[in-house]
């Protein structure tokens, strides 16, 4: 009996962890869509711009200078940095030194505005100073955002597939047929995870991070042993904790995250085909991530339904993330085998003790 409640929870946790995976894909393709490395780099420099000089106090003049800088030809990695205003989010650059970051000012202070010219001199102490920890501010700001990004696909998903966690471990628990295909897909399941998220696998992330290798022979010797899981957050953070008091971090930095943003797009059709695989697994399972809308009950989305409440709840499960749920699998996966052998002993001792 107690295997089949640990079965049961593994068929939930294989069901959760393929949607967390589509959610991780997505908000992926999400980030490089609403460009929000650059954004988040412009909030970066807008504010280091502030408190540099007096002639940014104002913020519409300070976030005037960040977007001119993340423009410029000479730093925007963008395919359309050289497109017109229609498409400045999309041109802002995704990374940025701090000597390109100094030079570019002086450079549009000529260009633009002679008063640039005349503050720089003030600038660029406190540039050079704050530099650094502004864009630990910029990566902490950046991880946030793709965390509320998580979680507004973890609630849209949820409502959209009618993913009631309540429903589903109670259909697990009295369905033995469907319980046995999804813990048999669990090593699929894992397999598809590694792809997707691994290290060793075919994600973004991990291919950005090989590139960097080839093109930067110093960065290979120092950026070994990545983390299993690459997501974005943990990819930041394990770059800004491998490379904190290397003399070339930002070089490094920069060149992975512009790496990043140039992969994203372009393999977009490859990440949307993981999603398909991923609900093709669940479908060779017995399991119909797509509900049937036309026999749907719509009144399971009235908050006073119980449905409603179970979708809630795998919205706060889902927004966890594809790596706990992993985690949770792998785990849950190695207790089984030994479980499965004291269920057995223990129907051993029970015949034993019939016979006599």
């Amino acid at each position: 009996m107690t295997l089949q409640y640990l079965d049961t929870l593994i068929g939930f946790v294989v069901v959760m962890l393929a949607v967390s995976l589509i959610i991780t894909i997505i908000t992926q393709i999400i980030s490089s869509l609403l460009a929000l490395r650059g954004s988040n780099l412009r909030w970066g420099i807008k504010t280091l711009l502030q408190h540099a000089s007096t002639a940014f106090e104002q913020d519409k003049d300070a976030k005037q200078a960040a977007q001119d800088v993340l423009n410029h030809r000479l730093v925007s990695d963008s395919t359309f940095s050289k497109a017109d205003s229609w498409f400045k989010r999309w041109r802002l650059a995704s990374a940025i030194r701090k000597d390109e970051l100094i030079n570019i000012l002086e450079r549009i202070a000529k260009d633009k505005d002679p008063d640039w010219a005349d503050s720089l001199p003030e600038a660029k102490p406190v540039i050079e100073k704050w530099f650094d920890s502004t864009m630990d501010r910029v990566s902490q700001r950046f991880a946030m955002s793709m965390r509320y990004w998580t979680v507004a696909c973890a609630v849209l998903l949820a409502f959209v597939l009618h993913l009631d966690a309540p429903a589903v471990i109670k259909k697990l628990s009295t369905d033995q047929a469907l319980r046995a295909k999804l813990v048999a897909s669990a090593d699929a399941m894992t397999r598809q995870t590694e792809n997707i998220l691994g290290a060793g696998g075919t994600n973004v992330l991990a291919t950005a991070l090989n590139q960097l290798k080839k093109q930067e022979p110093e960065a290979a010797k120092i950026l070994t042993n990545p983390p299993p899981l690459l997501t974005p957050e943990t990819m930041n953070l394990w770059l800004r904790t491998q490379l904190r008091d290397h003399p070339q971090r930002d070089k490094f930095m920069a060149a992975h995250q512009e790496l990043v943003s140039s992969n994203v797009l372009a393999r977009a059709p490859e990440l949307l085909g993981a999603a398909g695989v991923l609900n093709d697994e669940l479908r060779r399972a017995g399991y119909a991530l797509l509900p049937n809308y036309k026999l749907m009950n719509w009144n399971d989305y009235r908050p006073t339904s119980a449905a409603f409440w179970g979708m809630v709840i795998s919205a706060a499960l889902l927004s966890l993330g594809a790596p706990f749920w992993y985690n949770s699998l792998k785990s849950l996966m190695n207790l089984r085998p030994v479980l499965a052998g004291r269920v057995k002993e223990e129907e051993e001792e029970k015949r034993k003790k019939a016979v006599k």
